[in-house]
Parts: structure tokens; sequence; C-alpha cells
């Protein structure tokens, strides 16, 4: 009986053990779905935060950090990095960069305050404003009233009101506070890829992140701007509103397609005042009243000319003064015989400070209102400026005159044309191209290659000089506008005991010395001339011709070359035959 009371014993303590497995690891199973839940849970909430977009806004002021009194510039949907002054509530931009962006032609003279901007017909002028009362400009005499000052100066900067510089230049602009943002739109000719919500609205955010802030939500009638080309960054493309916001939005989530900006705007017109023939000019050398009754004899067998180019006029003082030589008679010659008459302005006076001139704009307009009256009075047809040996530091002067004048000339149905060097490092300065831009002709002086004061010699006007010289100017100055002007006098070139001299001589005077000196020339190929050299009482002679031969290469370069014309310095100084190589020669 005992044994078999303890088996009983032992089989109800494993029963009881048996129900305690069961039981831990039910607890178990349960504890371990519980922990998956939970998990699954978190990992649900992870994955909803995660993938859920941001939806809290930034406010612009903070997003965009614009400086107080001042307004950032958008251009082409980027933020330039200069800002604009806010003046008088109106948007200023600095000089400097209304030259860089939208017109180099900006001028500014700073002794007498003012800054001048020339039109093809006139010349604008507005005065750096020290109060918000005086914001008129004027258009040569008439004044235009503008809402705020043209120009203002703060702590030695000269801004332009961004009304100001719109007026006169192709860029439209919008102005948006709080922050301040001046948007500018200013090429009509290019499209830009702009772009629209598909439907709906969508963000505009901070990042190109679901993540980031954002700047705004745009609504389905809204352009935008599309920047860097529309390039895709985690599926978001970087845009800028119409009111200068940048951001990026979903690509998926707009259209796109390329637009122009509309404009009104109509560029200004500088238009050519110029003959409708092919230019065969002639400069002709007068330096006192009398030598005006020569020129008819002079002119009797140069067939073919077009035009002359008188050197009546002087710079004679530092104020604007000239000294003229023009005569109503000898134009009235001239026209008798079908030839335009274009007075030439010259500053080869020692006394005379060509920069001091330039630089000042009551003295420039002094100079330019004198040469137009003597050209109406005289009833010449254009003008011709020779400034030579300019100074570096008057480049900006020159060309500030050239504009003027130009107007001026235009005004006045005037030819104008200037005389140039060939184009060099070192007379870059005087900017042919924006020359080329605002003037009837550009007249290329080929010659003096070698010049007096040269350390070798050598000829005056080789035909790769003149070719080099036409190529070069051709790559700023339209061919239209381009007058190749070649030499009717060489040098006789004396080297005796190792140093070097020179005399420049006629054509004849030329072909007379190498004859008494039997002296035999021979055709040099590099420079497309006859060549000559002798000795003589202990000295070596050299010369570079110019004669029928010499011109009839140059001429024949010029009319293949595609250009306006022809030109020679100067009337007096060729052999009569000349003028027949030259009529062939451009045909």
């Amino acid at each position: 009986m005992g044994d078999i009371g303890n088996r009983n014993n032992r089989k109800k303590k494993k029963k009881k053990n048996v129900n305690k497995k069961d039981s831990s690891f039910k607890v178990s199973v349960v504890a371990t779905l519980i922990i998956l839940l939970l998990v699954a849970a978190v990992g649900g909430i992870y994955a909803y935060n995660y993938y859920k977009p941001n939806e809290e806004m930034v406010a612009l002021d903070e997003y965009m950090n614009v400086p107080a009194g001042t307004a950032v510039i958008m251009k082409d949907g980027q933020r330039y990095h200069e800002d604009a002054l806010i003046e008088y509530g109106k948007p200023y931009i600095s000089l400097l960069m209304a030259k860089e962006l939208f017109e180099e032609n900006f001028y500014y003279d700073e002794n007498e305050r003012l800054v001048v901007f020339a039109m093809p017909e006139y010349v604008v002028y507005a005065e750096v404003s020290d109060s918000e009362e005086e914001n008129s400009i004027y258009e040569d005499e008439s004044k235009v009233e503008l809402s705020s000052p043209a120009a203002i100066d703060r702590a030695g900067t000269v801004y332009l009101s961004a009304e100001f510089v719109s007026r006169y230049t192709s860029f439209k602009y919008d102005y948006y506070e709080n922050p301040g943002r001046l948007v500018f739109t200013y090429d009509y000719e290019a499209s830009y890829l702009m772009a629209m919500p598909n439907e709906g609205e969508i963000a505009l955010r901070e990042k190109a992140d679901w993540k980031s802030r954002i700047v705004r939500k745009i609504g389905t009638s809204e352009k935008l701007m599309v920047v860097n080309g529309g390039a895709m960054e985690n599926g978001y493309i970087n845009v800028m509103t119409e009111d200068g916001v940048t951001g990026f939005v979903k690509k998926s989530e707009v259209t796109s397609d390329y637009q122009k900006f509309e404009s009104d705007y109509v560029a200004p017109d500088y238009y050519k005042t110029q003959p409708d023939y092919y230019v065969n000019l002639v400069f002709n050398a007068i330096s006192y009243k009398e030598g005006n009754d020569g020129a008819a004899d002079l002119l009797k067998y140069a067939d073919g000319v077009t035009t002359i180019s008188p050197t009546w006029f002087r710079l004679t003082g530092n104020e604007g003064d000239i000294t003229s030589f023009a005569d109503s008679s000898y134009v009235d010659t001239m026209h008798a015989k079908g030839v335009d008459v274009w007075g030439l302005v010259s500053n080869f006076e020692e006394s005379v400070d060509t920069t001091k001139i330039l630089s000042s704009t009551s003295t420039r307009k002094k100079l330019i209102a004198k040469l137009i009256d003597e050209a109406k009075r005289v009833g010449m047809d254009g003008i011709n400026v020779d400034f030579e040996t300019l100074a570096t530091e008057c480049g900006p002067h020159y060309i500030e005159f050239i504009r003027e004048l130009s107007a001026s000339c235009r005004r006045n149905s005037l030819v104008l044309s200037v005389d140039n060097y060939v184009p060099a490092a070192y007379n870059a300065f005087i900017d042919c191209e924006e020359q080329g831009k605002v003037v009837d002709y550009v007249i290329i002086m080929a010659y003096d290659e070698h010049y007096a004061g040269s350390e070798e010699a050598g000829s005056v006007s080789s035909i790769g000089y003149v070719e080099n010289g036409i190529k070069d100017m051709a790559e700023m100055v339209p061919k239209d506008k381009i007058i190749c002007a070649i030499p009717f006098y060489t040098r006789l070139w004396k080297i005796t005991d190792g140093v070097l001299s020179s005399e420049a001589l006629s054509m004849r005077s030329a072909e007379e010395t190498v004859s008494s000196n039997d002296a035999t020339y021979v055709w040099d190929e590099e420079t497309a001339q006859n060549y000559a050299e002798y000795s003589k009482d202990g000295s070596d002679y050299k010369i570079w011709l110019e004669d029928a031969d010499s011109i009839e290469e140059k001429v024949v370069a010029i009319a293949n070359a595609n250009i306006a014309g022809v030109a020679a310095w100067r009337l007096g100084f060729e052999k009569s035959s000349i003028w027949t190589v030259i009529k062939e020669g451009i045909k």
C-alpha cells in the first residue's frame, strides 16, 4: 500500500510540472507577440513620421534674411552678390552694377556730379541728388520728372534708381516689400523654362527634400521660373516665384514649358547716317584759311573720289574751344563735283590736354556744340574725329565724347567717322567695339607701321599690316562700318654710324630720290612694295616705295575684305595716275 501511494504521489507531481511548463510557454508566446506588436507599432509610427512630408512653414523674413533698408536682387532665379538700397521707398542699384548688368554706357562725371547716358539722338543728364525733391532729369534740354531722385550718393557710392535705369535699358523690374526683393527680367530674346502646378496647391520647400520646411504654398495659376535648366535633385527642381522667392518643388507636381517674357521695350536704334556708296575718301591737309583755295586743283585728277576730309578744326584750349578754317565756298565747290565733305577735328596742339577737355561734361558739350554749329554754318556733310596720342586714362572720357557727338551728328544728319590706329594691345582703351556701335565709320589708319621714332628701318605700310589691321578691326566692328586708310607717302631711312633717322617723302619725291641716286629698286614680296637701297656720303639709305604697284596691292586687298571703303593720307602726296589704280582696284 505504501509503495502504491508513493507512485501516485509522484504521478501527481509530474502532472503539476507539465502544467507549469505549458503555462510558461504560453506566457512566453504572448510576450513575444506583444513585443512584436510593439515593434511593429513603433516601426509603423517611425515609418509614418519618416515618410510624412514636413508641413512646418518658415517665415519669409527668416528664410531670406534681407538686411534692413535693402532688397535682395534676383536675377535669372539667383540671388545677386550685391543688394539694392531702399531710399525714399524706392529701390536703387549701384552705378557699377548698372554698368555691369545692363548698360556699360552709364558715365559718371565725378567733378560735376552728373550721371550721363547717350541715346541715339539725345543725351540724358541726371544730377546726383541730395534731396528727395530733386527728381528731375534732362533729355538734352527737355525736363523729365521721375518718382524719386535718379541718382544719389551714399558713403561715396553712387546709386541709380531702378526707375531711371529701366527707362533707358532693356530690363524690367518688380519691387516687393517685407522682405525687400528686386526682381529683374531683361533678356526678352531668350526663352525661359517656366513651370506651373499640375493641380491643387504644391509646396515650395527650402531644400530638395520633403523633410525641409515649406517656404510657401503655390497655387495652380502661379508661374515658376525653373533655375539651373531643370536639373533634378531627389526628384525636386529649383524654381523662383514671380515675386522673387526661390525654393524647390517636386518635378512630378509641375508641368513645364519654355516661354518668353513680354515687354514693350524698344531697343535704341543707333541707325547709320551714311551714304549709300562705296567710300573713296581722301584727307586734305589745311593749316590756314587760304589753304582752302587750292583743293579744287589738287582734286582735278582724283577721279572716283566720293568724299574729302579737310583738316579744318583744332582743339586750341582746355575749355572746349576750337579754331576753324571751315569755308562754305569750299563745300560748294566739292558738292558741285559730287564730293561730300567731312570736316576733320584734331588734337595736335601741344598746349591741349585732351583728357582734361573730355573728362568734363561741360567742355564736351561746348566742343560738340561748336563742331555742330560750324558744320551747319558751312553746310558740310560729316565730322571726322582724329584724336591721337591719347593717354590711357582718357579712354572712358574719349568714348563718352564719341557717344555724345554721335547723338548730335545723328540728330543733324551728319556722318560721323573716327580715325583709329591699327588695333593693338596698347591702344585697346579707345574701345573700337564701342565706337562701332555708335558711329557711322571706323577708319583704320593703316600706316606708320614704321615711323619717325622707330628703332629699325622698315615699311610705312606693308601688305600684312593692312590685311591684319582689317582682320583685327572686323572682329570688333561691322564690316559695313570699316574704312581702311592707306598712305600716299613713304620714309627714306638714313643710317649714319649706326644712328637711324628718317624723313617722310611724297610719292613723286620718293621716286625722284631713287632715280637721282642711281638706285635700282626690286620687288619685296613680304611687304608687297618696291624696295631700294644705296649709300652716299658715308651713310646708308633704305626706302620702301608707295607707288602704283604697292597701292594696287593694298586696294585690291581692301576690296576683297568687303569693307565699306578706302581712304588715303593725304591729297597732294600722290601721283595723278594713282587715282586710276584706286578706281580700278575697288571695282
